[in-house]
């Protein structure tokens, strides 16, 4: 799964650079498919609920407790050396820290949001540094910008173990409810949360809105935008890859090899299907279409036919770009606000804008890779070893 993760850490690591330094370069329609950057986004969303559910599932499936204490620790030593490294990088050596969300002026398009200093605001670095800063106004977008996702993730890592462990606790082992049913309790109240929830933002809070307000809404100093980045709204997603990981399992061992490629294809086309018939859930169909992905992935071995598909994403330089994804994720547009501010950018022009996705690239991964091997590798080969 780290290959995939580093496609997608690359996606959006093209994307920023483009929105930030090259909106005005003549590219044809790559603009437009460089939109579609943010679906990345969601497989993150339904990677990460996948990996981290399917433990508590097989727990589950064998009728022994979730060790709930080693999955916090583990969680916390995977998110947030690296996470606080580039946070006071950014904001104590660099001054491109996000220190005020997005600001829209009457009759203006949006301005881009104000970096500087997190010396100078201890509350906005205490909020950052605590991963809490998606779950106010004042503070939404600040710090490092793509770490929203984090305080997502943060919520969801704090409900995962009263939604597995405490359901296999009561579901199986006191009521006698089957494992496998008891499994998909989880996955169905978040699918259910978020349907409910994206339905909510769409037709209630950004009802009648035009695209400048409704941009503001969604990302500004605003309860609305508190809601859009939360966990509700994205609770789908985050079911969507639950249920992979009970698929998973119970997948596992057996060799029905044309109902399992059926049920991926369903996930792929259906998805498909909701992301282009049903707007007001384009994400969830793109959540069910990676899920496809995912599982098609982990339940192929490298070789003929789709096996090639896991076997390139097994291959040692995607597998080493998706090690070093989450602090490729982390570090990217703090350089890109660095280039910014410095002026170390091309002209916006076709070339230019290539040239700033080299420069913005060669930094980037090369930041990444002293972090995953100086903070990230040390803390999980000593969370191992333990």
């Amino acid at each position: 799964m780290d290959g995939l993760r580093g496609l997608g850490a690359l996606a959006i690591v093209i994307a920023h650079v483009w929105l930030n330094l090259g909106t005005a370069a003549p590219l044809g329609p790559l603009p437009s498919l460089i939109q579609r950057a943010p679906l990345f986004l969601v497989m993150f969303f339904v990677l990460s609920a996948f990996l981290l559910y399917r433990p508590f599932v097989a727990a589950g499936f064998a009728g022994q407790p979730a060790r709930v204490g080693r999955y916090a620790a583990n969680r916390v030593r995977r998110i947030v050396p690296a996470y606080l490294l580039v946070l006071g990088a950014s904001g104590f050596v660099l001054g491109v820290a996000t220190v005020a969300p997005f600001r829209v002026d009457a009759g203006m398009p949006p301005t881009l949001p104000e970096t500087g200093w997190l010396w100078t605001h201890p509350v906005l670095t205490v909020v950052n540094g605590s991963l809490l800063q998606t779950l106010l106004p004042g503070t939404v977008m600040t710090g490092i910008g793509p770490a929203w996702t984090l305080t997502v993730e943060l919520c969801f890592y704090l409900l995962l173990p009263a939604l597995a462990g405490l359901a296999f606790a009561l579901g199986t082992r006191r009521l006698g409810v089957p494992a496998p049913v008891v499994a998909w309790t989880g996955p169905v109240l978040l699918v259910a949360t978020g349907l409910v929830a994206k339905w909510v933002h769409v037709h209630l809070v950004l009802a009648g809105m035009n695209p400048v307000e409704a941009f503001f809404a969604d990302w500004g100093p605003t309860w609305q935008a508190v809601f859009a980045r939360s966990v509700l709204v994205q609770a789908d997603l985050l079911g969507i890859g639950m249920g992979c990981a009970v698929l998973f399992v119970r997948w596992r061992g057996t060799s029905r090899t044309v109902a399992r490629l059926g049920a991926i294809a369903a996930l792929v086309l259906g998805g498909l299907a909701v992301a282009a018939l049903l707007p007001t859930w384009y994400d969830t169909g793109w959540g069910l279409f990676w899920a496809g992905v995912v599982l098609l992935i982990a339940t192929r071995p490298p070789g003929r036919g789709l096996g090639r598909v896991a076997g390139f994403f097994a291959a040692p330089p995607v597998h080493w770009a998706g090690e070093i994804s989450y602090s490729v994720y982390l570090w990217h547009l703090p350089v890109i606000l660095l280039f910014g501010r410095l002026g170390w950018t091309a002209p916006q022009t076709t070339v230019g804008f290539l040239a700033n996705v080299a420069s913005v690239v060669a930094v980037t991964y090369v930041l990444a890779a002293l972090t995953w091997r100086y903070v990230e590798r040390p803390v999980l080969r000593g969370r191992r070893a333990r």
